[in-house]
């Protein structure tokens, strides 16, 4: 599917040059897609899907940096296998057994730990509800723990606009959670 995709691209020289950066880091982009699907044949289908997008916005990536251009295409290949891996989530349970086994060394009691858990799920789940410039900007924040100049600088934006975007990111979380909490009351 990708490939047709590319082949939708009018110009021959955009077409090579994602077809280049495809080449280079389809590899690494399936191994980190891995580290979240065991499925292969799934990781797979991120990879592509990642790069499909990355052709919907082909002219932020052909005028970005080599150095920039990885951390963003393995933001959005994370993004989109931890998507896939909730939407697993969502239709089959984890036996307590497993939760014993993943919990047991911990001094925190395991209710509490999977009160945490599902927290941090639902989170996670709100997280990716965002629109794509805010979750990449956000988890380059809060997973890369990378300051606003440095996410500034690998998307080719201004400080500002990386603050603007975190400040909107935040306040959609809090509609989102706010929302989720009125309708479980």
């Amino acid at each position: 599917m990708f490939f047709i995709m590319l082949s939708t691209l009018e110009n021959e020289q955009e077409r090579r040059k994602i077809e280049d950066i495809y080449k280079k880091y389809r590899y690494k982009c399936l191994h980190i897609a891995k580290k979240y699907i065991n499925n292969h044949q799934m990781a797979e289908d991120v990879v592509e899907d990642a790069f499909m997008e990355m052709i919907k916005h082909k002219n932020k990536i052909l005028s970005m940096d080599c150095s920039d251009l990885l951390p963003y295409i393995v933001t959005i290949v994370k993004s989109r296998a931890i998507n896939i891996v909730k939407k697993e989530n969502r239709t089959s349970d984890m036996p307590i057994e497993e939760f014993e086994e993943v919990f047991k060394s911990s001094e925190i009691p395991i209710d509490e730990q999977i009160i945490n858990k599902q927290g941090f799920e639902r989170l996670v789940a709100h997280i990716s509800k965002l629109n794509e410039n805010y979750k990449v900007v956000f988890e380059m924040k809060y997973i890369h723990n990378m300051s606003n100049g440095e996410i500034a600088e690998k998307l080719n934006i201004t400080k500002k606009n990386v603050e603007t975007r975190l400040h909107r990111a935040k306040i959609k979380l809090r509609e989102l959670i706010e929302s989720e909490a009125e309708n479980n009351v």
